[in-house]
């Protein structure tokens, strides 16, 4: 697949919704989507991605003003930030328990604060 080749579906806006730190945002299609588009959506699960969003069919002109965006990689997050993020994605993958991940990361928090402590004199 070609990473630079852009692609439009025709679809709903059908869900919103706030999640920590983060939107969940649905859409679904109006119609069969061809399996190349499939195919295209597949491999760019899990994968950040940029998104236009228009109520008519999208033209190149439309896009020519857009400001530039800079890609979540190139943000300098805090070393707080990322620990958060990283406990975030663990907890998305094994929510051992946790209804919230909250929960989850105030149990790591402390876990890991009180390793730090064994460790002083």
């Amino acid at each position: 697949m070609n990473d630079k080749t852009i692609f439009q579906v025709p679809g709903y806006l059908t869900k919103i919704e706030s999640k920590t730190h983060t939107w969940k945002i649905q859409f679904e299609t109006m119609e069969d989507i061809s399996g190349d588009a499939l195919q295209r959506f597949k491999e760019l699960k899990d994968k950040p991605s940029h998104i236009t969003v228009s109520s008519h069919l999208i033209e190149a002109t439309d896009i020519i003003d857009l400001p530039p965006l800079r890609p979540k990689d190139e943000e300098q997050k805090t070393k707080s930030q990322r620990l958060r993020a990283t406990l975030f994605r663990m907890w998305e993958q094994n929510n051992e328990g946790f209804k919230t991940h909250e929960q989850h990361y105030d149990y790591h928090m402390e876990r890991f604060i009180n390793h730090v402590k064994s460790k002083l004199e």
